[in-house]
Formats: C-alpha cells, sequence, structure tokens
C-alpha cells in the first residue's frame, strides 16, 4: 500500500500561487528544499481566493530556490516546481510553500488590482 508523500510536489500551471513582495532579498534558511538545495526566505505575502476575492493569508510562509530581490508591492506568481507543506503552528493549520521562483505577476493584475481597491472602500 502507498502512503501520502509529504511535502506535496506540484507546478505553478497546476497550483497557480499569487503573493505580494515585501521587499528585500531572500534570506537563506536552514532547511533545504526536498532536492537538498538552498531555500530563501522570501518574505513575500501569499494571496488566495475567498469567493472571489484574494485575501492575504499570513499563516503561509513562500520559499524560493532562486534568491532574487522580492520588489515592495509587486505582485507575483510562482513558477515552476512548489513543494507544499502543512505544519501546525499555535494550534492553528500553516503551510511552508516552496518555490522555484517568483516573478511579476503576467495575468489578471487589473482584476486583482480592482478587488483590492474595493476592499478597501
Amino acid at each position: 500500500m502507498r502512503a501520502t508523500s509529504l511535502p506535496v510536489l506540484t507546478n505553478s500551471d497546476l497550483f497557480p500561487l499569487v503573493a505580494m513582495g515585501m521587499g528585500g532579498t531572500p534570506r537563506q534558511r536552514e532547511k533545504p528544499a526536498p532536492t537538498g538545495e538552498a531555500t530563501y526566505a522570501s518574505g513575500a505575502i501569499l494571496f488566495v481566493d475567498r469567493k472571489g476575492v484574494p485575501v492575504a493569508d499570513k499563516s503561509a510562509s513562500i520559499h524560493v530556490l532562486s534568491p532574487d530581490p522580492v520588489p515592495l508591492g509587486q505582485l507575483l506568481q510562482a513558477q515552476g516546481k512548489i513543494w507544499v507543506q502543512p505544519y501546525e503552528s499555535n494550534g492553528r493549520s500553516a503551510l511552508s510553500i516552496t518555490v522555484e521562483r517568483l516573478v511579476p505577476l503576467s495575468d489578471g493584475l487589473d482584476e486583482i488590482n480592482e478587488l483590492m481597491m474595493e476592499d478597501e472602500d
């Protein structure tokens, strides 16, 4: 019998990931990727769809294999492989997400910006 294996490996075509950059250069973490490669804490904030509205999810941490700078306020999308590891923190579910790289969001930028502006009203 084959059991569930964590972290879950997917890719950006199957698991679209949208985040906002918080500025700065990612810092190296002690924990490597499942492939053994170094990972870097991106500091980016994950956005999740809540009934059609993008909402910041601060219970998720996003790590990258490529330590490129993450511009402040830039909407980003994952590109390439993505590993998702659920874990528990202070009695709450959280996600540790490792992506190959974060790149500027190319699709849906206007739609996300409009929805974010509606939230501020």
